[in-house]
C-alpha cells in the first residue's frame, strides 16, 4: 500500500481472527523517526493507530509538510488498508481509545504554545509542557481538544471512556499540578509525585471529577483503565506504597525479599529480614558485621541481617568499605565521581570528578582506594591524602587484587595486566574482559575471555598469578553478560551469575549447577560474601500490582487490593468482560504468586494471566512465560495475546513444553515471505513439532487462542 522511505519504520498488521492469515500489512515511514504507539478497532474493522513521527515520507510528508519537529498524529487505515485521514498534534500522542460511534479520543503530552484547543474547552491556556486530550470524529475532523495541568509533570498512562462517552483520562503528575485534585479520594495524603484519573463530560468543557489514587506519600503509577458494564473505573498499575489503600476480599502480605543468603549445606537460598533497602540492590558491602547495601535511593545499613535498617551517609552511590579501617569510604556516585569519606560518613569530599566506573579498597594500605576510570587507574590515599596515576594505558575496565595486596591485576581494554610488590604493570595475556582472584589462594587467578572461539573456553584459569592459563568448561557458556566470584574458603567453589540465574561448581570451573530453590524472587542483580563467607545476592524489589475499582459518578472507592509475589508484579493490562469478570495480563519475577501455579522453566521474569470475579476476588492465576504486551477478549470469550520472545529458543521451547495439550496453539501455518522471516518462522514451528504440539506464529505477532483451557476454567 504505501512506500518505505528509508530508515525508521513501523509494521501495521490487521488480523481478523487468530484462524486468519494476515489481511493486510503496511510499512509506513521514512527517513527520520515514526513510532506507533497504541492501537485500535471499530465494529466496521477499520485500524487507528496512534504515534509520533518526525519523518519525511510517506504518509506524513503528503498529509503535512515536516516542519523540522516530531509530531503527534492519528491515523485510519480502511479495511483494506487503505489511508482514510491522517491528523496531526502538536504534540506527542501516547492513548488512543475508539468510541462506540467511531469517534475516537486521543491524548498525550504537549509544550508547543501553539497547540490547538478549542473554543469553550476544560483549559485553553497553559505556560510550559501539559498533558491533553481531544476528539476526533469518523470523518477526523476535531470536535474538542483540551489541555490538562500545569508546569510540566502531568502525564498520561490510560484513556477510557464510559457509556455515554465521558472520558477519564488518568496519569501521574505533581498535585499541585493537577486541576481540582483537592476533592481527590485521598486528599493530602499524596507525595511529591501522584496518580490520578480526571473525569470529563463528553465535550471536554467541563471536569467532572479528578482525584488521587495513592493513598501514601510514595511511588505508584498507572498502566490502565477500563469502563465496566456499570461505568464503573477499573485500573491497574504498580505500587511501591506500604500503606497502599486496600480494601479488597484478600488482603495482601507484603512477601517481597531484597536480600538473601545462599545455605552450601541445604543448597538452597534463604530470605533475609522482612524490611525492604530500597527498589533495586546495587551493590552490597560490609563495615565489621554491618552489612552496607546501596539501593537505587540510597544506602541503607542493617546490623541485624537485614531485619532493620537505617539510612546512612545521605549520599547514593556505590560503595568501598576499607577492610583495615572502617572510617575510610569511598563510593562512585550516579554522575561518576569519585566521593570519600575519612570520618565513616559525616563528610565526604570529592577526589575524581568524572568518568569513574568502580572503586575499590587497597588491602595493603590503610586508606588506598584505586579509581577505574575510562582513561586511567588512579589510586586515592585518605590517610595522607595524596592521589596519583597508577596506570595509563587507556580505559581499565576490571580490576583485581589478592587477599593482601601484593599483586594487582587489571584489563585494559581487553589485554590483561599484572603487577607484583607495587612494581609497573606488565601485559601477560590478550582477549580478556573479567578477573577476579581467589582470597584464599594468592596465586590463582580466574578470568572470562572475550569470545567463545572454537574448541575453546570462555572461563580460564591460572594458578601462578596468571604467568599459564588453561581453559575450564567447555560447555559452559551462559548467554548475556556475567559476572562471578570465587568463595573466600576454596579456591575450588566458584559462583557464576548469568542472566539473572546463580550456577556454583566446586570443581575449579569444570562442571556448574543452577542454583536456584529457595530463591523466590530471581530479579538477582548482585552478589557478594558476608564476613563469614556465606554468599549473598541482592535483588530488584518490583513494585506490587494493584487493582482498584472506582464509583466515579458518586465519588466513592468500592474496593482496592494488592497482588503478592516476592519478586514484585506488575498489571498493565486489562479487560472487562460481560458477565463483570475482569481479566489481567501482567508480569513478575516471582515464582510464589499467589494462586498461581510455578512457572515451568526458568525464566527470571514471566508473563501471566489472571481472571477475577466483580468484587476483585482471585478465580485463576497462570503463568505464561512469553513478552506478552498486549491483550483483547473476543466476543466468544477468547483470549487474544500479542508480544515479542525474548531469546526465541528457551522462550518457545518453554512456553510450548508447559502448554502442550491445552490447546494454546492452532495450525501451524509458514507461508510468510522473505528468507529471514521465513527461517525464524520455520525453526519456531520445528521446535513445537518435535515437542508433539502443533503451533502457529505469525511474522512479528503472536495470537494465543486457548478455548479449551477457558472453557475447563469456565466449567
Amino acid at each position: 500500500m504505501l512506500r518505505n522511505f528509508g530508515i525508521s519504520l513501523f509494521l501495521v498488521a490487521h488480523v481478523v481472527a487468530a484462524q486468519d492469515v494476515w489481511k493486510f500489512s503496511s510499512i509506513l515511514g521514512g527517513v527520520g523517526f515514526d513510532s506507533a504507539v497504541d492501537v485500535g478497532g471499530d465494529l466496521d474493522g477499520n485500524t487507528y493507530i496512534a504515534g509520533i513521527s518526525g519523518s519525511e515520507g510517506e504518509p506524513f510528508t503528503r498529509a503535512a509538510p515536516n516542519v523540522g519537529r516530531r509530531r503527534g498524529y492519528l491515523m485510519k487505515l480502511g479495511t483494506s488498508g487503505q489511508l482514510v485521514y491522517l491528523r496531526f498534534f502538536n504534540g506527542e500522542v501516547t492513548k488512543l481509545f475508539v468510541l462506540p460511534n467511531r469517534d475516537i479520543l486521543v491524548a498525550g503530552s504537549s509544550a508547543a504554545v501553539d497547540f490547538e484547543t478549542t473554543a469553550g474547552a476544560f483549559q485553553t491556556t497553559v505556560d510550559v509542557n501539559s498533558a491533553f486530550l481531544a476528539r476526533v470524529n469518523a470523518a477526523g475532523e476535531l470536535m474538542f481538544a483540551t489541555r490538562f495541568g500545569y508546569f510540566g509533570s502531568v502525564r498520561t498512562r490510560a484513556l477510557a471512556a464510559d457509556s455515554q462517552g465521558n472520558p477519564v483520562l488518568c496519569g501521574t503528575g505533581r498535585p499541585s499540578d493537577i486541576p481540582g485534585v483537592e476533592s481527590g479520594l485521598f486528599p493530602g495524603a499524596a507525595g511529591a509525585f501522584s496518580t490520578f484519573c480526571a473525569y470529563f463530560n463528553a465535550d471536554g468543557s467541563k471536569l467532572l471529577y479528578p482525584t488521587l489514587l495513592d493513598g501514601s506519600r510514595e511511588v505508584t503509577s498507572l498502566d490502565s483503565a477500563v469502563f465496566d458494564a456499570d461505568d464503573n473505573l477499573l485500573v491497574s498499575g504498580i505500587t511501591l506504597s506500604n500503606s497502599f489503600p486496600e480494601t479488597g476480599p484478600e488482603p495482601a502480605r507484603d512477601v517481597r525479599k531484597a536480600l538473601y543468603r545462599f545455605n552450601a549445606e541445604a543448597g538452597a537460598w534463604e530470605p533475609l529480614g522482612s524490611t525492604q533497602p530500597g527498589t533495586t540492590v546495587q551493590s552490597i558491602q560490609f563495615a565489621g558485621n554491618t552489612m552496607i547495601v546501596s539501593a537505587e535511593n540510597r544506602l541503607a545499613a542493617s546490623d541485624d541481617d537485614g531485619a532493620t535498617w537505617r539510612t546512612v551517609f545521605g549520599i547514593v552511590g556505590q560503595l568501598a568499605v576499607h577492610p583495615l579501617n572502617s572510617q575510610y569510604l569511598c563510593l562512585r556516585t550516579p554522575s561518576g565521581q569519585a566521593s570519600c569519606s575519612r570520618n565513616g560518613g559525616e563528610t565526604w569530599e570529592i577526589f575524581d570528578y568524572a568518568s569513574v566506573s568502580r572503586v575499590v579498597a587497597d588491602p595493603k594500605q590503610e586508606g588506598g582506594f584505586y579509581v577505574l576510570r575510562s582513561n586511567y587507574l588512579g589510586y586515592i590515599s585518605l590517610k595522607d591524602l595524596r592521589s596519583r596515576l597508577s596506570f595509563l594505558g587507556g580505559t581499565v575496565s576490571d580490576l583485581a587484587l589478592d587477599s593482601q595486596g601484593n599483586q594487582v591485576w587489571l584489563v585494559s581494554p581487553s589485554s590483561l595486566y599484572r603487577s607484583q610488590e607495587g612494581g609497573p604493570f606488565e601485559p601477560i595475556a590478550q582477549y580478556i574482559d573479567q578477573i577476579r582472584a581467589a582470597p584464599s589462594s594468592p596465586s590463582t587467578l580466574y578470568a572470562r575471555a572475550q569470545a567463545k572461539l572454537p574448541g575453546r573456553s570462555r572461563f580460564i584459569r591460572s594458578d601462578d598469578a596468571g604467568t599459564t592459563l588453561f581453559d575450564l568448561s567447555l560447555d559452559f557458556d551462559p548467554a548475556g553478560p556475567w559476572d562471578f566470584r570465587v568463595d573466600p574458603s576454596s579456591a575450588e567453589i566458584l559462583y557464576v551469575l548469568a542472566n539473572q540465574r546463580l550456577y556454583r561448581s566446586v570443581d575449579g570451573g569444570m562442571r556448574f549447577e543452577g542454583i536456584e530453590k529457595g530463591l523466590t524472587n530471581r530479579a538477582v542483580r548482585t552478589m557478594e560474601f558476608d564476613p563469614a563467607g556465606r554468599l549473598l545476592v541482592g535483588t530488584d524489589l518490583g513494585g506490587r500490582a494493584f487493582l482498584m475499582k472506582l464509583d466515579l459518578k458518586n465519588r466513592r472507592l468500592i474496593w482496592s487490593r494488592l497482588l503478592g509475589g516476592s519478586g514484585g508484579t506488575g498489571v498493565f493490562n486489562l479487560r472487562v468482560a460481560a458477565d463483570r469478570r475482569i481479566w489481567v495480563m501482567g508480569s513478575t519475577s516471582a515464582t510464589d504468586l499467589p494462586g498461581a501455579d510455578r512457572p515451568p522453566g526458568a525464566d527470571t521474569a514471566s508473563g501471566f494471566l489472571g481472571r477475577f470475579d466483580e468484587k476483585g476476588t482471585t478465580e485463576w492465576l497462570r503463568y505464561a512465560p512469553l513478552g506478552m504486551n498486549k491483550m483483547d477478549r473476543d466476543g466468544t470469550g477468547r483470549i487474544h495475546l500479542a508480544g515479542f520472545v525474548p531469546g526465541i529458543a528457551a522462550s518457545i521451547r518453554q512456553f510450548v513444553m508447559a502448554n502442550a495439550g491445552r490447546g494454546w496453539f492452532a495450525d501451524c501455518k509458514c507461508d510468510v515471505v522473505g528468507n529471514r522471516r521465513q527461517r525464524f518462522c520455520e525453526r519456531v514451528c520445528g521446535r513445537a513439532r518435535r515437542s508433539g504440539t502443533d503451533c502457529r506464529i505469525d511474522q512479528f505477532a503472536q495470537l494465543l487462542d486457548h478455548p479449551r483451557a477457558l472453557d475447563k476454567e469456565s466449567a
